[in-house]
């Protein structure tokens, strides 16, 4: 049975041939899934104000991945403060929309440290954060036992979708922003 350990390991070796600029594309491609499970109206606690913050920070994640070589660092400190700042906001664990949010901001705030540390364990970090909001959905909103959870329908998708992308970083041409939702059939290109 698969667990968060061996799906970790072994993202870690289909990432490790990969270049720190298509590790941080899959990073983003992450986020970007987390940012379409994420429900703005249900989060009562993120003003307009935040939300902003919250859009700015993906559009500045993907921004980076164009002008990867040549990252704006003043840029890149105020998207993490601003980012950093919200994610002290007391978000309640039980609650799926809440804990999404909290789990969006902590997968950003992974992937714009990646631009400084260019270390896959964030990469890492974030895409098992996906898969934990995963989890939480299956288990709480749909009560479903998520004993064997990485044969969940559900996850296995998502396995399969991210070795997809895994694969097309790797055998090229590079990927554009307007690619960030790559895979995913609930999405369409810009």
């Amino acid at each position: 049975m698969e667990t968060y350990e061996t799906y970790r390991d072994g993202l870690a070796r289909s990432l490790a041939p990969l270049a720190p600029r298509e590790q941080y594309f899959f990073g983003c491609w992450c986020v970007e899934q987390l940012s379409g499970i994420f429900s703005v109206e249900e989060v009562k606690k993120l003003s307009a104000a935040d939300l902003a913050q919250i859009n700015h920070a993906m559009e500045f994640m993907w921004n980076s991945y164009a002008g990867f070589s040549n990252i704006n660092e003043r840029g890149l400190y105020d998207a993490f403060e601003a980012v950093q700042q919200l994610d002290q906001k007391d978000f309640d664990q039980d609650k799926f929309p809440e804990y999404t949010a909290q789990a969006l901001l902590v997968a950003q705030q992974l992937v714009l440290s990646f631009l400084e540390e260019q270390d896959v364990e964030l990469i890492l970090d974030t895409a098992e954060t996906l898969i934990q909001v995963m989890e939480f959905s299956i288990s709480h909103n749909y009560a479903h036992d998520t004993t064997d959870l990485f044969n969940h329908p559900l996850v296995r998708n998502e396995l399969r979708l991210q070795q997809q992308l895994i694969e097309r970083l790797s055998s090229g041409p590079a990927l554009t922003t307007a690619d960030k939702w790559l895979f995913r059939a609930n999405k369409k290109n810009e």
